[in-house]
């Protein structure tokens, strides 16, 4: 999964990286907010508004930081677990794909995460669709392959079933055979612990000869 730098040293960082007032402000104003949830528990959204200011703002690397902060309350605490429910209820899609990209879901369980992916499923965005396909993945939810298995079948979105069909053949099988004009270019491979997926060079005659399975292990072995 992601690797996340303190929170101490988005504090550290703030001066370097946020010179724009407005960047700088969302960013204090939620790290100010989250520090104040460390010490007791929120009891509603409001608690969380500053936040949740910033996961929403325009700034890439400002709504990443408070997706992670976000992330981090949402391990520990209901009110932030409903507060992801409720973004992926937002009207605008850009809000509703950021819940599901890996800062803003790293820290969950992976029972909350599943219950996301889920309504990601359903969205009306084939963007938002599509990284809920990536997040089962991301997350390795074998348990999700049926479900994912019926989006696939109803789902009309080129990209969006691309994404599917990825999801469904690594968690399924463990790799997915990637083909360019209907010829086969490449394999990806799903890695154990935690390494990622990584793709490595396979043909049709490859294939045909019977040389997958020492692919395979050829790519799962690569650091």
């Amino acid at each position: 999964m992601l690797a996340r730098p303190s929170v101490v040293l988005y504090r550290a960082s703030v001066d370097q990286d946020f010179k724009e007032r407005e960047k700088r402000d969302l960013v204090c104003n939620a790290l100010d907010a989250f520090d104040r949830l460390t010490l007791h528990a929120p009891n509603s959204e409001r608690e969380l508004a500053q936040i949740l200011r910033a996961f929403k703002c325009r700034f890439i690397r400002v709504w990443e930081i408070a997706a992670d902060l976000l992330s981090r309350l949402a391990a520990k605490y209901e009110v932030a677990q409903q507060a992801f429910v409720t973004l992926l209820c937002d009207q605008k899609a850009e809000i509703r794909r950021r819940v599901l990209t890996p800062v803003a879901i790293g820290c969950v369980s992976k029972e909350f995460a599943a219950r996301l992916i889920r309504l990601g499923l359903r969205d009306r965005s084939y963007e938002v669709r599509g990284f809920a396909a990536e997040a089962a993945c991301e997350f390795e939810l074998t348990g999700l392959v049926p479900e994912l298995q019926a989006a696939l079948i109803v789902e009309k979105h080129p990209r969006a079933r691309q994404c599917l069909e990825f999801a469904v053949a690594l968690l399924r099988d463990g790799y997915f055979l990637q083909r360019d004009n209907a010829k086969l270019t490449n394999v990806w491979v799903k890695r154990a612990r935690g390494r990622g997926d990584i793709s490595v060079p396979i043909t049709d005659d490859d294939l045909n000869t019977g040389r997958l399975e020492a692919i395979l292990e050829y790519a799962r072995s690569r650091p």
